[in-house]
């Protein structure tokens, strides 16, 4: 589900996999959960998702957050 914004999200197996954390820094298992998630369908990432109504389209290469200083980080 991608809103056209900075949200991205992956619904995988029952479960959704948010890529954008915001101000929280993703710990070591939630980088190994979505790997997992992601290796147990076959997937891998990068991955492009384009906004249904808006038609913005964004590349997403990992989970995103915001590190102290507010630069915006992708791991």
């Amino acid at each position: 589900m991608f809103d056209g914004s900075k949200c991205f999200s992956i619904y995988l197996d029952g479960e959704w996999h948010g890529l954008w954390y915001g101000v929280r820094i993703p710990t070591e298992q939630d980088k190994a959960k979505l790997k997992m998630a992601l290796g147990g369908l076959g997937l891998d990432l990068p991955v492009v998702a384009t906004a249904k109504w808006s038609g913005k389209s964004e590349s997403y290469k990992g989970i995103r957050y915001y590190d102290e200083a507010r630069n915006e980080v992708e791991v």
